[in-house]
């Protein structure tokens, strides 16, 4: 649609048999509607900036951000059921450092993300994951609900590759990472395998 996509009542349902994209040139502004996302793509094509995404505890399922020179804020928490592609313009969490909740990727090939202080949250449950941050660092990360026992999610699930961070948090199941400094500090988890400590850019690892 060519401009904002405005919710405020009823259901927007893209349908659960063939799950349409819906591209949107502006704004998405949910402030009293309920989207039913089903598998579907909410794609942000808009080339301009001070465009905006609330969606008011609504899921999507898939996003994609792909709009040369657009620049979309977030104004409230996101989540998504399934992954986050960028591939052109700015996703920028907000001033209220708007938490992510992906179900599946996160895939940035050209765009940038801008964190703030916020926590990206991964709770998929099947392998093979990947996550690609293009040079964007996130902020705080938590994987939860993984499948993998002992390390899960590192282990059979996430595959990084650039993957840049800041101060990164790492929840699996009651066990936590902490990445503070570029060092990790382990908090009662064993170590992850070796190819995950080498695609992390060869960090330190230290035992806390």
């Amino acid at each position: 649609m060519n401009g904002t996509l405005t919710l405020t009542g009823g259901i927007l349902d893209p349908s659960s048999v063939n799950n349409f994209t819906i591209g949107v040139s502006s704004s998405w502004l949910n402030t009293g509607g309920v989207f039913l996302p089903q598998v579907s793509t909410v794609s942000f094509v808009g080339t301009t900036a001070g465009l905006f995404i609330k969606s008011n505890g609504s899921n999507f399922a898939n996003v994609l951000v792909n709009g040369a020179g657009g620049y979309w804020t977030m104004l409230d928490s996101m989540t998504l059921t399934s992954t986050m592609t960028i591939t052109g313009g700015t996703l920028n969490t907000g001033s209220g450092n708007n938490a992510i909740l992906v179900g599946r990727n996160w895939r940035n090939s050209v765009g940038a993300f801008i964190a703030n202080q916020s926590t990206v949250t991964f709770n998929g449950t099947v392998s093979n994951e990947k996550i690609f941050s293009n040079g964007s660092p996130f902020n705080n990360i938590e994987f939860m609900a993984m499948a993998e026992p002992g390390f899960p999610g590192l282990h059979d699930g996430h595959l990084f590759d650039d993957f840049d961070r800041r101060n990164a948090e790492y929840q699996c199941r009651q066990q936590f990472w902490h990445v503070r400094g570029g060092d990790w500090l382990n908090n009662g988890a064993s170590l992850p395998p070796t190819s995950v400590q080498s695609s992390l850019m060869e960090r330190q690892l230290d035992r806390k």
